[in-house]
C-alpha cells in the first residue's frame, strides 16, 4: 500500500481535529507534605529532597494544583518520552503518536494549550504544530518534572489554558557544590531492544564557582507489539490495503537520541549568575509513513541569575530572578533517503520575576511577585510540502500573582496577566517568497487579558475544600492563521483562517480532600467553557493533486472557531493496610485507587469532540520499606502491582471509529543494592503483563500502531 493510499484511508475513518486527550482534575496536589514523624514514616513513603530550585511561588501556592515527580518516583516512571513518563500520573494522558512522539494531555487539552517548558522557559520546538514531531526533552536528563494548573499557570501565558509541564534540571547549578557528585544511569528495555544511559557530574571549581556536565544516549529498535500492527476492523474494512505480514514488530519505530550539556554558576554573597549550553539530537521513523524518517537537532544557550540584594530595592523587592534562552531548533523529514520538508525555529525568550516583600498586616500579609515575559520566534517550514509560511511571532507580557490568608482557615491566590502578540508572516517580511500559497497574508496583532483566583478552605482538620476560577485568552497560532499545505502526519490538507479572533475560555474546578499521615483521598469536578474554541474541521472535499488536477489523497480541513465545553470528574485515594517497624527499618502495605472521566462536545451541534478517552479505573497494591531517618528515605525496597482498565469509548466524533475497552497490568520493583554512598538502585519494570492489544482513544494511530507488547525494563542507577 502506498503512502498516499495510507493517508486517504485515514481520512475516511477519522475526524482530524486538534482536540484530544482526556480530562482530569489536578486537585490539591500542592498540599503541604506531612512532617516526617514516626507515624508518618511508617504509613507513607517519602520521596527524597532533590536539589532543584522549583518555581518558588507556584509550588508554594496552596490553591494551585501542582504535581511533582522526582527521586525514585521519577526513575520508576521514566520512559522514552515526556508524555508517556507523565501519563501514569493523576490527571495526565498522552498523545501517543508512536513510541517516540508523545506530548502530555491535561484535561482533554493538548497542542498549543499545554505549555511545555524547561526550567521555566518554553522548549521552542515544533511538537505543537504536528503530533509526529517529538519533544526535544529526554527524561534521562531531567531531575524533576512539575505539572502546574490554577492561578499560578497564568505566569506562563494564554497558551497554558490546559496547564504547564515544566522539566527541571541542574545544568545551571542552583546551589554551590562542596564536593564532586554524580549520577550514572544505565538500562535495557525489552519492548524495543532499547539501550540507554546517562551520566551527570557536578563539582566545585572554586569557592565561588560550581560546574555541571552531563551526557545521555538512547538507541532503540523496532517496537514489539502483541499481534498485527493494523487493527482487525481496519483489515476487515480495507482488505485490499491490509498488510498481513506486519506482525510482532511496528515498522519504522526505531530511534536514536543523544545529547548533553555543560554549565557553570558563580555564587556571590546575595546573588548568583549561571550559563549553560545544551545540545540534543534525535533520528526516528514516522510511524504513519514507513519510508519517512525525521532528523532533529536542538542547541540552546541559557542564562539564569538571581539576587536578594536590598540596598537598591527601597525595601520593596526581596528577590529578583532572570531566566533567558536562545534556542536553535531544526528537523528534516527524509523520504527514501531524500531530504524533504525542513522545519526551523529560532527562539529568544526571557522571564524576569521580582518577589516583593510582605505587604499589609504582619499577621495577614500579602505576598507575591511581579513579572515581565518576552518571547520572539522565527519559524520556517521549507520545501514543496511546507504547511505554513515563515512567520515571526513576538510576545510581551506583564503579570502579577499574589497570595493572601485573610482567615486562619482560608487562603487565597489571585493573578492577572496582560500580553500583546504580533504575528508577521513571510509575505510581509520577504517579497521574494517562492510559494504562491503564501502571499498577501495579513500581519495580526492581539492584546489579551487573563485573570485567575483560587482559594483553599479548611473545613475541619483534615478536610479541605479547594476551588479555582479563571478567564484565559489565547492568541491563534501562526499555523491556525496561515496554514495552507499538506499535513501528512494526520492525512490532511490544512487551511488556516487569517481572520480568527482570540480563543476565550472560562475554567473552574472544585474539590474536597482528606489527608492524614496514613490515608488520604480527594474528589473533584471541573468545567471549562469555550466561547471560541479554535479547531480544525473536515470540509468533505479532497485537496487537488497539483500534477494531475484531480482529487488528491488528502482530505481538506479548515481551521475555525466553535463553541465547546469540557467537564469531568476525578477521584483518588490511598489507604494503609499493614504498617510495621523492625529496628531502624519501617514499611507498609497499602492500596490506592483512581477513577476519572471526561465529557467534551461542540456546544453548537452537541457532537462529541474527537479522541476523548472513556472512563478509566486504576488500582494498585504497594509495598514500601524505608528507614526512619529522613535523609535515607530513598534507600528501601519498593514494589507495586497495578491494574488499569479503560472502558470502551462509544461516544465519538463524526467519522471516528469507536474504541474497545482494554486492561493493562503493570508491575514495578526498586531494590537498593548499596544503601550508603555510593547509593546504587536496581529497578525492574514489567508492562502489559497480559499482552493486551492496547489502542488508546487519544492516539491518532490507534488502528495502525498499538502500544507495546508484554515487556520488561531493567535499570540501574548509581549516585556518588
Amino acid at each position: 500500500m502506498s503512502t498516499a493510499t495510507y493517508f486517504k484511508r485515514f481520512s475516511q475513518i477519522a475526524s482530524w481535529r486538534q482536540v484530544s486527550g482526556y480530562s482530569l482534575v489536578l486537585l490539591a496536589s500542592s498540599l503541604e507534605a506531612a512532617p516526617l514523624d514516626k507515624e508518618s514514616a511508617i504509613s507513607t513513603p517519602v520521596l527524597p529532597t532533590i536539589e532543584v530550585r522549583s518555581s518558588a511561588l507556584a509550588l508554594a501556592t496552596p490553591t494551585s494544583p501542582v504535581s511533582r515527580l522526582n527521586g525514585t518516583a521519577l526513575t520508576l516512571a521514566q520512559t522514552q518520552t515526556l508524555g508517556d513518563t507523565l501519563s501514569g500520573q493523576v490527571a495526565i494522558s498522552a498523545t501517543q503518536y508512536g513510541p517516540v512522539a508523545s506530548r502530555p494531555i491535561i484535561r482533554g487539552l493538548d497542542g498549543d494549550r499545554i505549555r511545555i517548558m524547561q526550567n521555566g522557559i518554553g522548549v521552542a520546538d515544533a511538537s505543537a504544530l504536528s503530533y509526529d514531531h517529538a519533544v526535544p526533552v529526554d527524561p534521562l536528563s531531567v531531575q524533576q518534572i512539575e505539572v502546574i494548573r490554577g492561578p499560578a499557570a497564568l505566569r506562563y501565558g494564554g497558551n497554558a489554558i490546559g496547564g504547564v509541564v515544566n522539566a527541571r534540571d541542574d545544568r545551571i547549578p542552583q546551589q554551590a557544590a562542596k564536593i564532586t557528585t554524580g549520577q550514572l544511569q544505565l538500562g535495557y528495555d525489552q519492548a524495543n531492544t532499547g539501550r540507554y544511559g546517562s551520566l551527570q557530574l557536578k563539582g566545585r571549581a572554586s569557592d565561588a564557582i560550581s560546574w555541571h556536565i552531563d551526557a545521555f544516549g538512547r538507541d532503540t529498535g523496532l517496537l514489539r507489539i502483541p499481534g498485527y500492527a493494523q487493527s482487525a476492523r481496519y483489515r476487515a474494512t480495507f482488505p485490499e490495503d491490509s498488510n498481513h505480514d506486519t506482525q510482532k514488530r511496528l515498522p519504522n519505530s526505531d530511534s536514536q537520541a543523544s545529547g548533553g550539556a555543560v554549565g557553570a554558576t558563580w555564587f556571590g554573597a546575595e546573588s548568583r549568575l549561571g550559563l549553560a549550553m545544551t545540545a540534543y539530537q534525535q533520528n526516528y521513523g514516522a510511524i504513519v509513513s514507513p519510508d519517512v524518517r525525521l532528523d532533529m537537532t536542538q542547541t540552546q544557550w541559557r542564562l539564569s541569575g538571581e539576587t536578594t540584594a536590598t540596598e537598591w530595592s527601597h525595601d520593596f523587592l526581596e528577590h529578583i530572578q532572570l531566566d533567558a534562552t536562545r534556542t536553535h531548533y531544526a528537523h528534516q523529514e527524509i523520504e527514501d533517503g531524500t531530504p524533504g520538508t525542513r522545519f526551523r525555529n529560532r527562539s529568544t525568550e526571557a522571564r524576569l520575576e521580582a518577589h516583593h516583600r510582605a505587604l499589609g498586616s504582619t499577621q495577614r500579609p500579602v505576598t507575591g511577585l511581579l513579572g515581565l515575559h518576552i518571547n520572539q520566534t522565527d519559524f520556517a517550514a521549507l520545501g514543496d510540502e511546507a504547511l505554513v509560511p515563515a512567520t515571526r511571532a513576538r510576545q510581551a507580557g506583564l503579570f502579577v500573582l499574589e497570595n493572601w490568608q485573610p482567615h486562619d482557615r482560608l487562603q487565597l491566590t489571585g493573578g492577572v496577566r496582560f500580553e500583546h502578540h504580533t504575528l508577521t508572516p513571510q509575505s510581509t517580511l520577504d517579497t521574494t517568497n517562492e510559494s504562491a500559497r503564501f502571499v498577501d497574508l495579513p500581519e495580526r496583532h492581539f492584546s489579551l487579558w487573563t485573570g485567575a483566583v483560587g482559594g483553599v478552605y479548611t473545613l475541619s482538620n483534615p478536610y479541605r475544600l479547594t476551588a479555582n476560577i479563571s478567564r484565559t485568552t489565547r492568541a491563534p497560532t501562526f499555523y491556525e492563521l496561515y496554514a495552507d499545505g499538506p499535513h501528512l502526519a494526520t492525512g490532511q490538507y490544512l487551511i488556516g483562517d487569517a481572520t480568527l479572533k482570540p480563543e476565550v475560555a472560562w475554567s473552574s474546578d472544585i474539590a474536597i480532600h482528606r489527608q492524614s499521615s496514613k490515608n488520604h483521598w480527594r474528589f473533584g469536578v471541573f468545567y471549562t467553557h469555550f466561547d471560541r474554541f479554535i479547531t480544525e474541521a473536515a470540509t468533505g472535499r479532497y485537496a487537488l493533486d497539483a500534477e494531475t488536477g484531480t482529487d488528491g489523497d488528502l482530505a481538506e480541513a479548515r481551521y475555525g472557531a466553535v463553541p465547546a465545553r469540557f467537564y469531568g470528574v476525578e477521584a483518588e485515594g490511598r489507604w494503609t493496610l499493614a504498617p510495621w517497624q523492625v529496628g531502624q527499618m519501617t514499611g507498609y502495605l497499602g492500596v490506592d485507587a483512581r477513577a476519572d472521566y471526561t465529557y467534551a462536545e461542540n456546544r453548537s451541534t452537541g457532537q462529541s469532540l474527537p479522541r476523548i478517552p472513556p472512563l478509566r479505573l486504576t488500582s494498585g497494591l504497594n509495598w514500601t520499606q524505608h528507614p526512619l531517618v529522613s535523609s535515607q528515605v530513598d534507600q528501601g525496597w519498593q514494589a507495586r502491582l497495578e491494574v488499569m482498565h479503560a472502558a470502551s469509548q462509544s461516544r465519538t466524533a463524526p467519522l471516528e471509529w469507536q474504541t474497545p475497552s482494554y486492561t493493562l497490568v503493570n508491575a514495578q520493583l526498586a531494590v537498593p543494592l548499596i544503601r550508603k554512598q555510593p547509593h546504587c538502585l536496581l529497578t525492574l519494570k514489567a508492562r502489559n503483563l497480559t499482552n493486551a492489544d492496547v489502542r488508546p482513544a487519544t492516539s491518532y494511530l490507534r488502528d495502525i500502531a498499538p502500544e507495546a507488547a508484554r515487556s520488561i525494563q531493567l535499570g540501574i542507577q548509581m549516585r556518588f
